[in-house]
């Protein structure tokens, strides 16, 4: 899981597993799934999407997100429909082994499919799980085996079930250019995806998630150095990966570069590109090439060619046997920032971003090298037939949970994989071109030009066409996603009848079209908070820094408990959701009302399809921190809390403390300069402001935005006072959100360390609900379980792979312990909750969607269920006949 911003994309690999946080940016990919970054805060399985501050798309559809207000009723019309989309930033890959963010994945949710798929109901209400590349579920094989068996290939041999399964495959699957998929396509994607020269960034997903497959790790870590944390190796050592330490004192930290708008250049590109460049240096005018920090920076690496990218970082060693001087992060961080500095004084064309003390990455690292284990003898695929394959687990994963986790893919045509291969086997440039990748799904790439889009059209050679199950889906002929790097841009693209739908990002775009019946409303997985830095150490080191002789800055404050359940109870939610957002609905909690525990309609725990939000223990977060008042909203109390607060600072002998007339200044860390986050800082501090008035504090609290690219990472190392945060996705795996907020390598709120913070636990709770059981009476039964304490991040571990996990746990006394989780940060203030993310698009009259009504998991039916009321040429006409300006048209529809 790592960071991101909000789009539910289906058919994706892993789908509903990975949570990502949302961006606030308004145009540009934000993150995605588990283990990747980008602009801001998080999505279903695919990974981050694109979205504004207000939390709406920008982008109208993808797989099964799209959304409509027609049913399918009308028939197809004769002849080619183009569906016509946008994306705001360019696929870098889309190999379902490295893609990183929402918008690399768009071309692999029309172009592969998972073993199963999410599908329409007959009905409409509801949905079904469609066996797709599979012909059947899952069949449990863990009896058949022993444990010779077992423990030669990782699996645990406690355990009689859920373990070993064999998948039988579509016999009638094809690639694209018709040579048949058997089970040998299956296990050699997995070898590659999974090769230890490789390094695939989608690896991890198939040995740290539910679907965890034997001795995976240990073969990707194979017979090759890893640098690892002290926290990394002291665990491989336990789960007997046997690890062997580098000899001697030796640590290393990573270098690279952060900046996703350049898509990861590496450091070397950065400076060597403009080398040859004039520069003046201390009055004189010399090549940046000569400049002494980039001579110093070379010296540090060994003259490296590459200094290190996001996606491939250098590792550079900080201390060595001879005890040689050696440099620190510091030193090069300092080094490569005033080469920054140089290139955009230089340069006023220059799109390097601002000098940011988190340009670059670093943690101290380890380097261990892993023992050889052979693939074919050892790792937990094989192939029983040419068309069925054998998974062995190394975790118990059952029913539902496990065709949820069956719902991606992991196949690459292996003829075109290896020849993209470079002479050193290290790397691969399939799904980076066109003419490296191969499609298996309903449709297939013709083009793909950068920074220009993508075309797609039927694969003819996709079995979906010929099956009867299959008819009347995909009936557009053609999908064209154009590059449109502003949104204005493609609002107005959209009104003259060039796309076939758009996500407004502001309320006046929704406003302009309020009476349309072609408005489309969806419910996202996304809270967004104001996550505030609450290190008292670090604050007082950024208040020294901002403040002179004559004007002294606190920003202790926010170290304050008192303070910052002021701040909280200070914001009016509905007031701003309402004038800030589009579609945005005031919330109080980090988890909002798009999670279901239980996502199997058909589950035996009686609890299937509820929504987390009516569970009891969920209700009771919200009843035990806000009581009645469930907007959280008084500014009374928030007086008196911060009266409360100011009294304990004055009180204080901690440096830093707040003094009488000292000013209050919370520099508000945001993506861009759009007048939006003007009006929302502005909001913010009137606010906050309110219940000042009366207090030493009058007239002197002042909020400050800041233009961060890189907010997340600052907000990570405690360089910011305050930020958006988002995270979301998940949608069917709900309690991974917990690594979010108790993986301190991922929260923001820093000043939280959830490894050493204990949490006690009443499991059995004050209503009995850990049995999930009621009485005759319609009680819940208690079962007195005494309180259990454990830090937050060790009761993160215990609902994740643990003792409370999906194989040991019922959901609902998963959800008590997830809920306790819940109110314990809530109860901190590091974070207020601020409005629960709405999506509002418009889709074109060209177009429908399968249902009027969003639906949990499959949305509007997305391209499966797309029908269109004009061919391309009808609708050139019907467009041409209105003056290449629909507006009036969509208002009135």
């Amino acid at each position: 899981m790592k960071k991101t911003p909000s789009i539910i994309l289906s058919l994706l690999l892993l789908v509903g597993c990975a949570i990502d946080k949302a961006s606030d940016s308004s145009s540009g990919n934000s993150n995605a799934s588990l283990g990747d970054s980008s602009n801001g805060p998080i999505s279903s399985s695919a990974g981050p999407s694109t979205s504004s501050p207000s939390g709406s798309t920008s982008s109208s559809s993808s797989s099964s997100s799209s959304s409509s207000s027609s049913t399918t009723s009308i028939p197809p019309q004769v002849g080619v429909a183009t569906y016509r989309d946008y994306i705001a930033g360019n696929p870098k890959t889309w190999s379902p082994h490295r893609w990183e963010t929402s918008t690399d994945s768009i071309i692999l949710s029309y172009t592969e499919m998972g073993f199963y798929d999410f599908q329409l109901t007959p009905d409409r209400t509801s949905y079904v799980i469609q066996p797709e590349m599979a012909t059947d579920i899952p069949q449990d094989k863990t009896v058949d085996y022993d444990d010779t068996y077992k423990i030669a290939r990782g699996v645990p041999t406690t355990y009689d079930s859920g373990l070993i399964y064999d998948i039988p495959l579509n016999p009638e699957a094809r690639w694209e250019n018709g040579e048949a998929i058997t089970a040998s396509d299956y296990v050699q994607s997995m070898k590659q995806l999974l090769n230890p020269k490789l390094i695939n960034g989608r690896a991890s997903g198939f040995y740290q998630g539910q679907l965890s497959i034997g001795n995976a790790e240990k073969y990707f870590k194979s017979n090759r150095d890893v640098y690892v944390t002290e926290t990394e190796f002291n665990a491989d050592q336990a789960a007997g990966n046997q690890p062997v330490r580098e000899a001697g004192n030796n640590s290393y930290f990573s270098f690279y570069h952060k900046y996703s708008g350049l898509g990861g250049l590496s450091v070397a590109n950065l400076f060597e590109e403009n080398s040859e460049k004039p520069i003046t240096y201390n009055g004189n005018e010399i090549l940046l090439g000569n400049h002494p920090d980039l001579v110093t920076l070379k010296a540090y690496l060994n003259n490296a060619t590459d200094y290190g990218s996001v996606f491939n970082p250098i590792y550079v060693k900080t201390i060595n046997n001879n005890s040689n001087v050696v440099p620190t992060y510091n030193n090069i961080r300092t080094a490569v920032l005033n080469l920054v500095r140089v290139i955009r004084e230089n340069d006023q064309t220059s799109e390097l971003p601002n000098p940011s003390p988190t340009l670059f990455g670093s943690m101290q690292l380890w380097k261990a090298t892993y023992p050889n284990i052979n693939f074919e003898s050892s790792v937990g695929i094989t192939r029983k037939d040419d068309y069925t394959i054998t998974l062995w687990l190394s975790k118990p994963l059952k029913g539902f949970d496990l065709l949820v986790m069956l719902s991606g893919n992991f196949l690459v045509h292996i003829d075109t994989y290896m020849d993209a291969m470079n002479q050193t086997q290290t790397s691969t440039a399939y799904g980076t071109e066109a003419r490296y990748y191969k499609s298996y799904g309903p449709y297939k790439l013709d083009t793909y030009q950068l920074d220009k889009g993508f075309n797609l059209s039927r694969n003819t050679q996709w079995y979906g066409y010929s099956a009867e199950r299959h008819q009347g889906f995909y009936t557009i002929s053609k999908l064209s996603f154009e590059v449109i790097k502003n949104h204005p841009s493609a609002m107005l693209a959209f009104k003259k009848g060039e796309l076939d739908g758009i996500g407004f990002q502001n309320k006046t775009e929704s406003d302009e079209f309020k009476g349309s019946s072609l408005l489309m409303r969806a419910p996202e997985t996304y809270t967004t908070k104001l996550t505030l830095n609450s290190d008292r150490e670090k604050l007082v080191a950024r208040q020294n820094a901002a403040s002179s002789p004559s004007d002294k800055v606190n920003k202790t404050l926010l170290a304050n408990h008192n303070f910052r359940k002021a701040f909280s109870w200070s914001l009016d939610r509905n007031n701003f959701a309402q004038n800030h957002t589009s579609g945005g609905k005031g919330f109080v909690v980090p988890i909002n009302t798009s999670y279901v525990p239980d996502p199997d309609p058909d589950s035996t725990t009686g609890f299937g399809g509820q929504l987390y939000r009516n569970f009891p223990q969920a209700k009771a977060v919200v009843s035990g921190v806000y009581g009645s008042n469930t907007y959280g909203y008084d500014v009374t109390y928030a007086k008196s809390l911060l009266e409360t607060a100011l009294q304990e600072e004055l009180n204080s002998t901690e440096a830093g403390a707040y003094r009488v007339g000292d000013r209050l200044e919370i520099e508000f860390h945001v993506y861009t300069s759009d007048e939006i986050y003007t009006q929302m800082a502005t909001f913010i501090q009137d606010n906050l402001r309110a219940i000042t008035t009366g207090t030493s504090l009058e007239g002197k609290v002042n909020i400050v935005t800041f233009v961060d690219s890189d907010y997340y990472d600052n907000a990570q190392l405690g360089n910011t006072d305050m930020i958006f945060s988002t995270w979301g996705g998940a949608s069917l795996n709900m309690f991974v959100l917990v690594e979010a907020y108790c993986d301190e390598s991922e929260l923001f709120e820093y000043g939280f360390h959830p490894a050493t913070t204990p949490l006690t636990i009443d499991l059995d709770g004050p209503d009995g609900y850990w049995s999930g059981q009621k009485d005759g009476d319609g009680n819940y039964i208690k079962t007195d379980i005494p309180p259990v304490t454990k830090t937050y991040g060790q009761w993160m571990e215990a609902l994740l792979n643990g003792e409370y996990s999906s194989a040991q746990a019922n959901v609902y006394q998963r959800t008590t312990i997830f809920a306790a989780i819940e109110r314990g940060l809530v109860e901190q203030y590091r974070f207020t909750s601020l409005y629960e993310r709405n999506s509002v698009s418009i889709r074109s009259t060209k177009i429908n969607y399968g249902t009027n009504q969003y639906l949990y998991i499959i949305g509007f039916g997305g391209i499966r269920e797309m029908t269109f009321n004009y061919n391309d040429d009808d609708w050139a006409s019907y467009v041409q006949s209105h003056n290449n300006d629909l507006t009036e048209v969509y208002k009135l529809a």
